[in-house]
């Protein structure tokens, strides 16, 4: 009978450490999901502005081959 109730003692004590550690990992848990979503926030507003960008950079080249070829049919003509 003290040999058990040794052991629920030993359990009990041990039970604290168990809690803290428990409390501990949810912390954490709680810390890497708020960065997890604060990371999909900041990839959103990357592929936003990449297509911003991708879309700049079409508009320009096409602008640039518009002009040299107005600029080649100008010299051609000889208006």
């Amino acid at each position: 009978m003290l040999d058990r109730l040794k052991t629920i003692e030993i359990k009990m004590d041990s039970y604290g450490d168990v809690k803290a550690k428990t409390y501990e990992n949810e912390r954490r848990i709680l810390l890497l999901e708020n960065e997890l979503k604060d990371t999909q926030a900041e990839i959103k507003q990357q592929q936003a502005e990449a297509t911003w960008l991708k879309r700049t950079v079409i508009a320009a080249i096409i602008t640039g081959v518009i002009g040299i070829g107005i600029a080649f049919l100008r010299l051609g003509i000889g208006v």
